[in-house]
């Protein structure tokens, strides 16, 4: 775990030294979207910041992730850096895949690039928020107690910010989402909300 913690902090200091304007506009954007206004555009989906801000992203929280199934497991097959490198596969798969499916979803009903907007700033917005993460990942292995309400406190103000997060994304995007209420509503059930519960049940079954 001390090297996945040492690798993002290696990459978030690549990244404050060879993009130093972008990385400071990123963090500024807790309070402010002029990150996605400057660089919401089809090249910057694939510009090396995005591509190690995402890396960052998948380390980052698939170290909480491992942690919190950890501490609520008892799997021998979720120890040591094996079951880090399951986890971090698995979520990895979860998030590339579902942004696959929505891109196809935007092809299929003809807007390929509202939701292609949509699906980078949301990865934007998951990028920032792993920072966040990561930050809480430092605390549970160093300093704070790993406790059952201490995992739950934390979970919980990731929801919340993502909660956040989301309802910003779709007050700058009300424009094109909510002119299509059938579309949005059935969006947000199958993409949104149904591949949580899932993920739920299938961790209750595991």
């Amino acid at each position: 775990m001390v090297y996945t913690l040492l690798l993002c902090i290696v990459l978030l200091t690549l990244l404050r030294i060879r993009l130093p304007y972008r990385f400071k506009s990123f963090l500024q954007l807790a309070y402010q979207s002029n990150f996605i206004k400057h660089y919401n555009r089809d090249i910057d989906r694939r510009h090396l910041f995005t591509i190690l801000t995402t890396m960052i992203h998948l380390l980052s929280n698939s170290l909480f992730l491992y942690i919190w199934l950890r501490y609520f497991t008892s799997k021998n097959s979720l120890q040591g850096f094996g079951g880090y490198i399951q986890t971090f596969t698995l979520y990895s798969i979860f998030v590339l895949g579902k942004m696959w499916i929505e891109q196809i979803i935007g092809i299929t009903i003809k807007r390929p690039l509202e939701i292609s907007n949509y699906v980078y700033e949301k990865l934007v917005y998951k990028n920032l928020l792993s920072l966040y993460i990561l930050v809480c990942n430092i605390l549970l292995l160093y300093t704070l107690p790993l406790t059952e309400i201490t995992l739950i406190i934390i979970t919980l103000s990731i929801v919340f910010l993502n909660v956040l997060s989301l309802l910003s994304i779709y007050k700058r995007n009300s424009s094109h989402l909510f002119g299509h209420y059938f579309y949005f509503i059935l969006y947000l059930c199958a993409l949104e909300i149904a591949p949580y519960i899932l993920v739920v049940y299938a961790w209750i079954d595991f």
